[in-house]
């Protein structure tokens, strides 16, 4: 109530869980009566609005695109035009060394003719496909790759796709002890030792991996491919694409066979909707599962958040246009403002900014998390109250940078029941900050998370 606008209206409630949602409406009620204003005719409108992307919203008028001078849009909102100069405020690229050619003697001075400026340096920036990026630097075009995870796929697929995981998902975690875990490449389901099977998309394929062995089957009805040959997937040879519901009872009907030869025994029905809706690459990018392949002479600002690049370096002998003289500068490079995530080879925890557990699961392997995880003494044998769950980005979301997590810490926030006696992590979303976590019990995948953020995972005795 502080600030102007909210001054008639200045209780803040942010629902984000149907207990919150039940408390808004006691309040609306209660607030109704206050003010005396009787209740009328109940409504049960649907206020539901289908997603669209940032770049739709746009168009519409929607959302507005803040650039820095000598950054402009072209009228379809399809390209960022950058003038180079003008963005960088006279940081000029260093030019390339010429090789020295001796003068050759000349009898009389001859009047050097006046060459035209050549235009000013530009960047223009263009999505050439799914998986490409290409940039248009001075004339000269450069394409930038993505690297996709298996999550990112899934996440900008076809809702078809997403349908058929859902089926195939719940149907491979109906049968007793089979678990799912998920790489950069794939979603692995294996009961203890065993893989059963993979899932990865392409296109608007989702790619089942059973493991059945192809000769016993007929290939003209199911219409699946050996794959067995190649290492990665010689436990799970059966590769079946669905592209239909046809496809899908097929694959619902081979996984059952695959269950009967595997002797793994039908447990709970599983009816869960395992649909995540549509994110930008922008967006993938900065939670880290897409990854950019930069070219030499193209490298990463991480305090900035920029792409350096080194013309000499990236173009080589390349013959290129003469451009007009520059002012020297200190500057080696020219800078494109982008959304970025490093690709790193070798990560230490201060390097990291953002980590997910598909980030965590590639850069740290299950044995090398278990012995970086300390044991402290604590009274943990004493007390009473059950073992509660709690997700990394809860914490993370209510904790600062360099803070201490404790049972008595989560349950001042509030973030726990009262009557808990212990707790165990569990890795959720992206760990963003370095803490330090006490508790009874961690996922191996909050370990490998807390760790890389630079914080310290720390198991009472």
């Amino acid at each position: 109530g502080d600030k102007p606008k909210f001054s008639d209206v200045p209780m803040l409630l942010k629902v984000k869980s149907d207990r919150g949602l039940k408390y808004a409406l006691e309040l609306i009620e209660e607030m109704m009566r206050v003010l005396e204003i009787p209740e009328g005719k109940a409504q049960d409108a649907d206020y539901h609005m289908p997603y669209r992307t940032t770049d739709e919203l746009a168009r519409e008028g929607l959302v507005k695109i803040i650039l820095p001078p000598g950054m402009t849009l072209d009228e379809n909102y399809n390209l960022v035009k950058a003038n180079v100069s003008e963005l960088l405020d006279g940081i000029e690229r260093k030019p390339k060394e010429k090789s020295e050619v001796p003068a050759e003697p000349v009898e009389e001075p001859v009047e050097e003719p006046i060459e035209e400026p050549a235009p000013e340096p530009t960047v223009v920036l263009e999505a050439e496909d799914d998986d490409t990026l290409k940039a248009v630097i001075d004339g000269e075009t450069v394409m930038i790759r993505y690297r996709k995870s298996f999550q990112s796929r899934l996440i900008q697929s076809e809702d078809k796709v997403k349908d058929y995981y859902t089926a195939v998902k719940n149907k491979l975690l109906s049968y007793k002890g089979v678990k799912s875990r998920t790489s950069w490449n794939f979603e692995s389901f294996n009961k203890q030792r065993v893989q059963c099977a993979k899932l990865n998309v392409k296109g608007k394929a989702l790619l089942v991996y059973l493991n059945l062995d192809t000769e016993q089957y007929n290939v003209n009805k199911y219409h699946f491919q050996n794959v067995g040959d190649k290492p990665k997937f010689s436990e799970v040879p059966m590769l079946l694409k669905i592209r239909s519901d046809r496809g899908l009872k097929y694959a619902l009907e081979l996984i059952e066979e695959m269950m009967r030869v595997l002797e793994i025994p039908e447990g709970k029905v599983q009816d869960v909707d395992y649909r995540m809706p549509y994110e930008h690459t922008d967006a993938l990018l900065a939670r880290g599962l897409v990854k950019l392949i930069l070219p030499k002479g193209m490298t990463i600002d991480e305090n900035t958040n920029t792409i350096m690049v080194d013309f000499d370096l990236l173009f080589g002998d390349r013959e290129r246009k003469p451009k007009a003289a520059a002012p020297k500068t200190e500057a080696p490079a020219k800078t494109i403002d982008l959304p970025i995530v490093v690709e790193h080879a070798h990560v230490k925890p201060e390097e990291v900014v953002h980590v997910d557990a598909v980030h965590a699961d590639e850069l740290i392997t299950d044995t090398e998390a278990e012995a970086v995880i300390e044991h402290i003494h604590t009274d943990v044998a004493t007390r009473t109250g059950k073992l509660v769950e709690i997700n990394l980005d809860i914490i993370c979301e209510n904790f600062e940078d360099g803070e201490t997590v404790t049972l008595e810490a989560l349950k001042e926030k509030c973030l726990i029941n009262r009557k808990a006696g212990r707790i165990k992590v569990l890795a959720r979303g992206t760990m963003t900050k370095a803490l330090t976590v006490v508790a009874s019990k961690f996922s191996l995948q909050a370990v490998k998370m807390i760790t890389l953020a630079g914080g310290v995972a720390e198991i009472e005795d």
